[in-house]
């Protein structure tokens, strides 16, 4: 008797478990993050449904999301604390025995661990072993199908899809989000979104690399505005933020340089893989530039170790009217030439179309003057479009680092006011958890300003239209100083605070 009770009962707990136990569905998304629109939907869309949401342990996935704006990310934070997203990491076998590809990790080990501290503790990271049983999915049809056979099954069973990442982009992820709506009686769904190929640096700029850091540690002891300089070129090199190491080893210059400790402006002339570049620099300022293309490399302020100024800045773009003014072509820069001297760059640069211009930059009591002489050396009128781009980030290492980005537009028109709505008079951009930022002065007129997100930066350009008769030149001039607000200053416009959002104000070329 006692036995036909246990088995009644284990018969009881069998059907019970059938009843409510469901197919698993999971979903391995591989994401180019750069490229991912729909990352953000998906995050959304698994809260609000209750599915298991997994992703890689990367830190280039916070970081993203901080810089997309303050509202995903507290969506992202908010979805942590509460278990829908959950953090794993891929088992991996590390090569262990190349000491450079060695430190290379435990430099990114230990940003990563840095980024992640207040949003997950390792003890609660799940370790993996990606599984190659997957089965492809390559359009929508196929997955109904697919989905449609699975959930009619009542034998259980575990099934791994692998999602085209086509799948996910902006315009077609409704239509996703319906298929998976359609099938839940019956499947369990776990979404793990993973990357392709974590980054890892080549051999040669490893060691490029590690040399120049190690010369540094040897040289001198960093006070802390320099390993706020030091850290930040780690951290560009690991998570491969630029492109090109030389950009990185530009990060390092002020550490490398031996400069005397009191001076007011200099400049010295340095090369790079056979690429010269100019400094000029004063007691808080380090300004880079490339003698190639004239472009502003890295803007430093020294004495906080804040990077101002982080990629290509100072870009200048002229356009030529066709005669009957209705479009507007490019012209191509064909000769650069430059002389350095104690406080400033003159560079003369030849265009295509007979044009020549003068680049003239001046370092004078902590401003840049900035002023360009544009000629028309042909036999004719011509009518010009000239624009000047900025990629400004003030601040880049505590977006990065304590994922924070209170940016906003700064107003001189009305003193010590931050304006969501962009006016002729707007001209800085602040980060408000740092307080540093970069206030720009014009002294012509111009016809607009534009101001959109970039990658990790925000571009700030400003446009001017004007004729010249031929032999006739024009004369634009503009400055840039840093600016900084106290903590208490910043207080005052706490309630005033936004992100930024692409605006334009007047005529910008980019509307045409």
């Amino acid at each position: 008797m006692k036995n036909k009770k246990l088995i009644t009962l284990f018969v009881l707990l069998i059907a019970t478990e059938l009843l409510y136990a469901k197919n698993i569905v999971n979903f391995f998304i591989n994401y180019n993050i750069i490229t991912f629109s729909g990352f953000e939907k998906i995050i959304q869309f698994n809260s609000q449904n209750n599915i298991p949401q997994y992703i890689e342990y990367n830190e280039i996935i916070p970081v993203y999301l901080v810089w997309k704006g303050k509202k995903i990310f507290n969506v992202f934070k908010k979805n942590i604390k509460n278990n829908k997203i959950k953090f794993f990491r891929i088992n991996k076998n590390r090569d262990i025995k190349n000491k450079q590809k060695l430190w290379f990790f435990q430099e990114k080990e230990k940003f990563r661990k840095k980024i992640f501290s207040n949003l997950v503790s390792e003890e609660n990271i799940t370790y993996i072993t990606i599984k190659t049983d997957f089965i492809n999915i390559f359009n929508f049809i196929e997955l109904e199908k697919i989905l449609s056979t699975v959930s009619a099954k009542t034998q259980l069973q575990e099934l791994n899809f692998k999602l085209d990442l086509k799948l996910f982009l902006y315009s077609n992820i409704s239509n996703f989000f319906e298929i998976i709506n359609k099938f839940t009686n019956n499947i369990q769904y776990n979404f793990y979104i993973v990357s392709d190929v974590e980054y890892e640096a080549s051999k040669n700029e490893i060691e490029e690399f590690i040399d120049t850091v190690y010369s540094i540690k040897i040289k001198k002891n960093l006070i802390p505005a320099e390993k706020k300089i030091f850290n930040l070129s780690l951290l560009f090199f690991t998570l491969n933020l630029s492109s090109s190491l030389k950009d990185i080893l530009l990060n390092l210059f002020p550490l490398t340089s031996i400069l005397p400790r009191r001076y007011r402006i200099s400049s010295t002339e340095y090369e790079i893989n056979n690429r010269k570049y100019i400094t000029l620099f004063d007691r808080e300022n380090f300004f880079i530039f490339d003698t190639k293309n004239t472009h502003l490399k890295k803007w430093f302020h020294y004495k906080s170790g804040t990077a101002l100024i982080n990629f290509d800045s100072l870009i200048e773009k002229i356009y030529i009217a066709s005669r009957k003014r209705k479009n507007f072509n490019s012209v191509v820069p064909k000769n650069v030439k430059y002389i350095r001297f104690s406080n400033g760059i003159n560079f003369k640069i030849s265009f295509t179309e007979n044009l020549e211009v003068e680049k003239n930059i001046i370092l004078q009591n902590q401003h840049l003057f900035l002023s360009y002489k544009i000629k028309n050396c042909s036999s004719r009128k011509k009518y010009y479009i000239f624009s000047v781009e900025n990629k400004f980030l003030p601040s880049l290492y505590n977006i990065l680092i304590n994922l924070e980005s209170n940016i906003s537009l700064y107003d001189i028109g009305k003193k010590y006011r931050f304006a969501e709505i962009l006016s002729g008079t707007t001209r800085g951009i602040v980060n408000m958890n740092t307080g540093y930022g970069i206030y720009i002065d014009t002294y012509n007129k111009m016809e607009g300003i534009e101001i959109f997100k970039g990658l990790y930066y925000y571009n700030y350009i400003v446009y001017y239209r004007f004729s010249l008769y031929p032999y006739e030149s024009k004369v634009i001039t503009l400055t840039f100083r840093k600016i900084y607000f106290s903590q208490k200053r910043r207080k005052r416009y706490l309630n005033k605070l936004f992100n930024i959002k692409d605006q334009r104000w007047g005529i910008c070329w980019s509307n045409k």
